[in-house]
């Protein structure tokens, strides 16, 4: 089974449940940072200060970069760019950050 780390993201901001979204940002944002995932990295990083600032419009704002890093992020796991399978959603490709926004 995969992380369910985005998930829990892309469940908060639909809620607009800022403490959630900071919670799952800031966890997606240390593994990134565990994995060497530098653009996702920076992206979540971002997606993390706009919510420690509870700026939701912000962070709405930032999200699709941070979904686009993700997804990034998870096509060079499968690609085997990066040595990590359990990091990624195994239904990605049913998910699109439009649903949420």
């Amino acid at each position: 089974a995969g992380d369910d780390t985005f998930a829990m993201l892309q469940a908060a901001m639909s809620a607009g449940d800022v403490r959630r979204a900071f919670r799952a940002a800031h966890t997606l944002k240390g593994l990134a940072a565990n994995l060497g995932l530098v653009q996702l990295w920076q992206a979540a990083s971002a997606l993390t200060e706009a919510l420690r600032g509870s700026d939701m419009q912000r962070a709405s704002a930032l999200y699709p970069e941070t979904a686009a890093a993700y997804r990034e992020a998870c096509a060079a796991i499968g690609d085997g760019r990066v040595e990590n399978t359990d990091f990624c959603e195994k239904d990605l490709t049913k998910r699109n950050e439009s649903d949420i926004l």
